[in-house]
């Protein structure tokens, strides 16, 4: 087969058009770059700031997602929110009591004999129940009427009111001292006694005499007695504190026992469904201005390669690297090398 002789005077102009159309293309792009240098504002890119047409444009496009989705969480938060356990809660009221109490409820010595007696769970250790039990009680100490709150929750009326008992019960043990406390306050206990017992020889033979001596001259006798009376009611007062701080909390710092509640707790569903709302329409927003930006950014010229990149990077994250952009990479007998 022999090759046909070409003409030099076609070949020659079908050079020369081939020259010029580059030429032609060449002077298009250095026109619109000098056009664009000029006026920066005629490149739909060169401004990447978002204004309030943008935003516009982002509710106008996704005005359906952003109205159907928040929507759609509410009712689903309300949905999981009405399947949550009903709880109730048993209020305890002490009087007189000491605001060292309030972190004496929730330590161990009260809450790990409770937890042991309720019974642990499978695999749960007695921190773990501890923990769960120190959640369901919440104490608050009124300074003005020294009045100590307890509140205990529980999973019915009767388990909400049997915790509340078990809890005062075990606080009573627990707010009594021991050890090294206990033999200091029987200390200061026995040395009150002793000096109750000294004035009180001094006290009977002072009033016998001034019932016996003139009111002109018992003025000194009359000093004296008073100061040995203001003694003994002081000794009283402390005596009585500190048999207060041995005994503990008892029955007669109850200002109410454990209450038995006739309603559940409430379980605060509008707030709920609100702030599932919120949450998945700021999360749509976001999604929605991000491909917004994404779109702004491919049609930038100097982003572009930024892009490519960036989607390289992610098929090679996924284990897709070397496939084409938009296509499957070919499974099965026919994507094996022959």
């Amino acid at each position: 087969m022999t090759a046909r002789p070409t003409d030099p005077g076609i070949h020659g102009l079908a050079v020369a058009a081939v020259d010029g159309g580059f030429d032609g293309n060449r002077a298009r792009d250095a026109d619109r770059d000098s056009a664009r240098d000029a006026d920066p504002a005629a490149d739909p890119a060169a401004d990447p700031e978002l204004g309030l047409a943008d935003l516009l444009l982002v509710l106008a496009e996704n005005a359906r997602l952003l109205v159907i989705g928040p929507v759609l969480a509410a009712l689903v938060a309300l949905a999981l929110g009405s399947l949550l356990p009903q709880r109730w809660e048993s209020v305890t009221l002490l009087r007189g009591a000491s605001p060292t109490l309030v972190t004496v409820v929730t330590s161990p010595a009260v809450l790990l004999p409770v937890a042991r007696a309720q019974g642990l769970a499978a695999g749960q250790s007695t921190d773990e129940a501890v923990e769960k039990l120190r959640g369901r009680i919440k104490a608050s100490f009124n300074p003005k009427d020294l009045v100590l709150t307890l509140a205990v929750v529980g999973d019915s009326p009767l388990a909400a009111q049997a915790l509340g008992l078990r809890i005062f019960e075990q606080l009573k043990i627990a707010s009594a001292p021991a050890g090294s406390e206990k033999a200091r306050f029987e200390t200061q206990m026995a040395d009150i006694n002793r000096r109750e017992e000294q004035i009180d020889g001094p006290i009977a033979a002072l009033s016998a005499r001034l019932r016996d001596t003139p009111p002109a001259v018992a003025s000194e006798l009359s000093r004296s007695f008073g100061q040995l009376i203001s003694t003994a009611h002081q000794l009283n007062s402390d005596r009585m504190a500190i048999a207060k701080q041995l005994a503990g909390v008892d029955e007669s710092h109850l200002l109410q026992a454990p209450s038995l509640p006739d309603r559940a707790q409430g379980r605060k569903l509008a707030l709920v469904a609100l702030a599932a709302a919120l949450g998945v329409f700021c999360l749509l927003l976001v999604v929605a201005f991000f491909r917004l930006a994404l779109r702004a950014a491919e049609g930038d010229p100097a982003s572009a390669p930024k892009l490519l990149l960036a989607r390289e990077a992610w098929r090679r994250a996924i284990g897709r690297e070397g496939a084409a952009p938009g296509r499957r990479r070919p499974t099965g007998p026919r994507a094996r090398p022959r």
